[in-house]
Formats: C-alpha cells, sequence, structure tokens
C-alpha cells in the first residue's frame, strides 16, 4: 500500500513538520583545477563556451567551474570538483563528467 505525501506527514502540511538545519550552509568552497588545462564557468542556462562553440552540459551545474583537459587530438575530459588538487580529504563529490570531442 502506498502513502500520499500527506497521509506520510499524518495529514500535515510539509510546512507544519520542516524545522530548519542548525548547522549554517556556506556554498561549495572555491574550486581551482591546477591539474587541467583550462577553467569554464558553465552558464545559467547549463552551457559552457569553448572555440566558438556552446555545449549544454546541465543546468544543474549553472554557476560552477569546470576543470577541462585535453587527453588527445580534439579530445577533452570535463571535471567537477575533481582532480582539484584540493587535497582535503573530506570531498566526497568527485564527478569526472566525460569526454568533449572537438572537430574542425
Amino acid at each position: 500500500m502506498r502513502l500520499s505525501p500527506y497521509e506520510a506527514l499524518a495529514v500535515k502540511c510539509p510546512e507544519e513538520v520542516y524545522s530548519a538545519s542548525p548547522r549554517p550552509y556556506d556554498g561549495l568552497p572555491a574550486i581551482h583545477y591546477p591539474l587541467h588545462e583550462r577553467e569554464v564557468l558553465v552558464t545559467a542556462c547549463g552551457r559552457i563556451c569553448m572555440h566558438r562553440k556552446k555545449i549544454t552540459v546541465s543546468t544543474v551545474l549553472a554557476g560552477q567551474r569546470l576543470g577541462i583537459k585535453e587527453v588527445d587530438d580534439g579530445i577533452r575530459i570535463v571535471s567537477f570538483m575533481h582532480g582539484s588538487g584540493a587535497g582535503d580529504g573530506n570531498r566526497t563529490h568527485d564527478i569526472q563528467l566525460g569526454k568533449l570531442s572537438f572537430y574542425h
């Protein structure tokens, strides 16, 4: 038997049972990619611009910096918080986004 969201909250509105976290959120730390050749900023519409081309990545990453590293002629690895060299030991969001191909 599936419960509706309101049944799961004893027929209360979410705002009646919500409580704010006591921990402050300061956002992500400044991310730099010293092991990558280039850093790009994801636009509000979820794109990066390289070599006069617009590449859609994700609106989830809007406003975040990505690292770009060429691994072969025209092939680049795009990373978010992966290989940033931060080395703080607490990072849990190492993501290798994949490879981009550029052919002229």
